[in-house]
């Protein structure tokens, strides 16, 4: 695709270091979320259950962040075992290249 396999290697970092980061802003906005949605309940339940306080689609609220920190953590995952993968390829096509013989093993 690229032509050669040290920049898959960097483009798979890359995109692992980003679906990292993404992951991250997620559970720190999903974190947030949790902590207001709970203090307008508070305040709700304190003035006798005033639903004005309460912030509209609350649910759906949270079945979108959190359904966007799950998956973006499942990104994460899957670009960083996709860089595992590419660099271990990368690695043994190097030493064949080079003429080194790959392990046996043992057994």
């Amino acid at each position: 695709m690229f032509g050669r396999p040290i920049v898959h290697v960097i483009f798979c970092f890359a995109a692992a270091i980003g679906a990292v980061v993404a992951a991250c802003v997620a559970g720190v906005a999903a974190v947030t979320f949790d902590r207001l949605d709970s203090q307008l309940i508070d305040k709700a339940d304190a003035a006798g259950w005033n639903t004005s306080l309460l912030l509209p689609h609350e649910n759906l609220l949270w079945v979108t962040i959190n359904g966007a920190f799950g998956l973006l953590v499942l990104v994460a995952l899957c670009s960083i075992a996709a860089l595992v993968t590419l660099a271990l390829r990368t690695r043994r096509s190097r030493k064949s290249a080079a003429g080194i013989p790959p392990r046996l093993s043992a057994g």
